[in-house]
């Protein structure tokens, strides 16, 4: 407001100069015309223009001497202007201004005019006053009215606070009985009133657990004819003398039975309530079931119990410790732990508790191998992976009893043991007085993986101990297996010709010819020489093996052929053989090997007497105890057994019998590889060795060898013809000896053959004319380019050639390498000429029906 009350003023100074400036312009226009012209109607024009233009309502103009030379009127044309000039709002405003010329004075002007611009800034100012009052009355009704709003939502916020606090308040409390109702009802303790003499005046909800009776049906009863039995006087004393000492507030332990004949061991908090005079009113009290509280205790002190006992005993004995703590955990007569086999195909039932063998009269050593399809009720546990429960068995004639052995239970209970995802054993608790619950099963469980864990952990204390006189006959066994290697291919070099020439003589002389026997003799020692190379590699693990499944009765019956041939009379060779022992997973050569090791080493510790060679083959069954002393899984084994009738061995060296070049007999009569062989081939199975011997009364040799399940068993080829060829060959070796050998057997046998005794001789030869040859045969250790370089060279210019390659041992070669590198095959030194021919005719026949 004061803003504008400024501007107005300055406004209005403003517009009384400016008129004055206008004005004095007009006393100069006049002096002009009148002086100059006196042309007086001309600006007697000018005048009436200007009172239109500047609103002039009178215009007077006097001489000095005071007449007037014009007087000039004129009303507003603006209604709205006359009206406010009517009534006084647009005032009239007089001014004079001389006239002077010359700077003398020749006149007056006085001009009235209507200030009609300060009117209008005055009704502007009026408006704006107007429109700003009523701005100031609307906003302040519109305060007025928003406070009263802010007053009203404030006293309704207060209102609705009040409500909630009042709402919070009824909720509290509603849910503070709620609370309290929940608690008293739906608590897992029991909660009990009961009057002096102990009638049961209000229980909660728990006495459907405890008592096995809803609430209702439990009121009017005495509670203390929920208490067993055995703890029934003491309890009643307890309560006696607490009202008798006026005791506020006590506790006590005891156990309850329900009406089902459940027992739960419970602790209670007894609060007696007196009246003024110390009389008893009623007794209020609460009691938690501590039951697998007490369980839990049981169970951490069996533990350590076993725990303890597993330091100073063995894993069999800790089991069958473990068996009576889990028939004293569950209230069990009979307790047994089985094993399953590692195929999952069939229970072990090994050992017994010593009350089991007290009560059903079975000993700690029975074995009963019963497949998993037969094992009655326990199939349930193992097929289903689950614990199974049996309270009420059915007559044993039924079929779905225990599996053989002691008789079934009326109650039993069976349960899994896991190690990585497969059941390893089942445990089985029976004749229980009570019919076996889930908490049997949970108590069962718990101590049943402790007790896992430290069998396993006692297994594997033994087995190191076992494994540390294992690990230096390791230790030998690779250092001379690396020495035998070495030997074992610059021999196989100097076999090979030997075998090659003897072939070739024997089939050049006539059948009659005188020196057709000692042709044999040399071809026989040559092929002794052979076998006692196959014998050396096999020591170093450099031979190759055909394992696959086998019967091993016509071996063992073709081995003492053999031996009845080679061995002398005096010596009584008695046989035993299975006709149903399984098949195995072997190597029918090194079996047959493994035989004539064991019988030699029999007949020489019987030489120069009259003694007996028992030989037997019979699949058994071998559980846990007999498999740890021999180092192997229980399960099913062909067991080979090889005893004579010798001088035995001491026990101070029979640990060294499987030891190379350990050997007790006379100078020139022993290599000392025999056994440790007979040892590498036994593990090659998977199998095991075992020797029984003492001085004065023989020597027992058992060999162990799994049996499969499946009993498909491959059969030999019938011998056949030698076969032959006309193709074109090149042989490749740097000893000249095989080469010439070479060369005279494949041409016997129709080939083509071109030898070369260097490498890059006979890759320049074949790289002139790779067409000339339908087939390479190069040893491997060539000097400057080996074998299989000198086949990659090939390869290089005709892909399509098949090679053989021939060494004197297998050096990190496999049929896998040899197929990645295009090569057809590879042969051992030293090779018979059946061996050879087949294996051109095979590489041939097969790139030509490849092609």
């Amino acid at each position: 407001m004061v803003i504008f009350l400024i501007v107005a003023i300055l406004f209005w100074n403003y517009a009384e100069n400016r008129q004055k400036k206008i004005i004095s312009e007009h006393g100069r226009v006049i002096a002009r015309a009148v002086w100059e012209c006196y042309a007086a109607e001309n600006w007697q024009e000018y005048f009436q223009l200007a009172s239109l233009a500047y609103h002039y309502s009178r215009v007077i103009v006097t001489q000095s001497n005071g007449e007037k030379i014009l007087d000039l009127s004129q009303s507003m044309d603006d209604a709205k202007s006359r009206l406010l000039i009517s009534i006084g709002l647009i005032p009239a405003k007089t001014m004079e201004s001389k006239i002077f010329w010359h700077e003398e004075q020749i006149g007056t002007i006085t001009i009235t005019w209507y200030n009609t611009s300060i009117f209008g800034l005055s009704y502007g100012l009026l408006v704006a006053l107007l429109i700003m009052m009523a701005l100031w009355l609307f906003l302040r009704n519109v305060g007025a009215k928003q406070e009263l709003e802010i007053r009203v939502e404030e006293r309704t916020k207060d209102l609705r606070k009040e409500i909630a606090e009042h709402r919070c308040t009824e909720a509290a409390l509603q849910k503070s009985e709620e609370l309290f109702r929940d608690f008293v009802e739906g608590t897992d303790n029991l909660i009990t009133r009961v009057d002096l003499l102990g009638t049961i005046c209000y229980v909660n909800h728990a006495s459907n657990i405890i008592f096995g009776l809803s609430p209702e049906a439990c009121i009017g009863l005495f509670a203390f004819d929920f208490i067993d039995t055995r703890d029934r006087k003491r309890t009643e004393k307890w309560f006696a003398d607490c009202l008798a000492n006026q005791v506020s507030s006590a506790s006590i332990e005891n156990r309850q039975v329900s009406a089902s004949g459940v027992t739960r061991d419970m602790i209670w908090t007894v609060n007696f309530h007196y009246d003024e005079q110390g009389k008893g009113t009623h007794i209020n009290s609460i009691a938690r079931d501590i039951t697998e509280q007490k369980r839990h205790a049981q169970i951490l002190s069996t533990r350590l119990r076993l725990s303890e006992f597993s330091i100073s005993h063995s894993a069999s004995e800790f089991l069958q410790k473990f068996l009576g703590e889990a028939e004293l955990l569950t209230a069990s007569e009979v307790a047994v732990f089985a094993f399953i086999d590692p195929r999952g195909q069939k229970i072990l039932k090994q050992i017994w508790s010593d009350k089991t063998v007290e009560r059903l009269q079975v000993t700690g050593n029975n074995l009963f191998h019963d497949k998993v399809s037969a094992a009655g009720d326990w199939i349930d546990c193992i097929r289903e992976q689950r614990p199974v429960i049996r309270n009420c068995h059915q007559n044993p004639s039924s079929g779905r009893s225990r599996p053989d052995g002691p008789a079934s239970q009326i109650r039993e209970l069976v349960a899994p043991i896991f190690h990585e995802n497969k059941i390893v054993a089942v445990i089985g608790m029976g004749a229980k007085k009570t019919d076996y619950t889930d908490r049997d099963i949970q108590t069962l469980g718990e101590i049943a993986t402790t007790a896992w864990d430290i069998y396993l952990r006692k297994k594997a204390e033994e087995e190191v101990k076992q494994g540390q006189s294992r690990l230096i006959k390791a230790q030998k066994m690779e250092a001379i297996g690396t020495l035998a290697a070495g030997i074992a291919h610059d021999f196989n070099n100097i076999l090979f010709p030997l075998v090659g020439y003897a072939e070739i003589l024997k089939g050049d002389l006539p059948a009659d010819h005188h020196f057709q026997r000692p042709v044999n003799v040399i071809l026989n020692s040559a092929l002794r020489a052979r076998a006692l190379v196959q014998q050396i590699l096999s020591f170093s693990s450099e031979t190759t093996s055909e394992v696959k499944p086998i019967k091993l009765q016509g071996i063992v019956k073709e081995a003492l052929q053999l031996l009845r041939a080679s061995i002398p009379t005096t010596i009584e060779i008695s046989q035993t053989i299975d006709s149903k022992c399984g098949v195995v997973n072997a190597d029918a050569n090194k079996f047959h090997q493994i035989i004539m090791n064991l019988a030699t080493n029999a007949y020489h510790a019987m030489e120069g007497t009259c003694g007996k060679l028992t030989v037997k083959l019979k699949q058994v069954a071998l559980g846990l105890d007999s498999s740890t002393k021999i180092d192997l899984l229980p399960g099913q084994f062909a067991r080979l057994t090889v005893a004579d009738t010798g001088h035995g061995i001491g026990k101070e060296i029979i640990d060294k019998v499987f030891d190379p070049y350990f050997t007790t007999k006379e100078t020139g009569k022993g290599t000392g590889l025999g056994l440790s062989i007979v040892h590498g081939i036994v593990k090659e199975f998977g199998g095991a060795i075992h020797v029984e011997s003492r001085p004065g009364k023989g020597t027992k040799m058992q060999v162990f060898i799994p049996i499969l399940e499946s009993e498909e068993m491959m059969g030999f080829a019938d011998a056949a013809a030698v076969p032959g060829g006309t193709e074109r060959i090149l042989l490749v070796d740097d000893e000249e000896t095989i080469v010439s050998m070479g060369k005279e057997l494949l041409e016997r046998l129709g080939y083509q053959t071109t030898v070369h005794t260097e490498s890059m001789k006979a890759l320049d030869a074949f790289r002139t004319a790779p067409d000339m040859f339908d087939l390479i045969i190069t040893d491997i250790a060539m000097p400057k380019i080996s074998g299989i370089q000198l086949a990659q060279e090939i390869k290089k210019i005709k892909s399509t050639v098949p090679i053989l390659l021939c060494t004197g041992y297998k050096d990190q070669l496999s049929d896998e390498k040899c197929q990645a590198m295009g090569i057809h095959g590879y042969l051992l030194k030293p090779v018979i000429r059946k061996e050879l021919a087949e294996a051109i005719r095979k590489a041939l026949d097969s790139n030509r029906f490849a092609g």
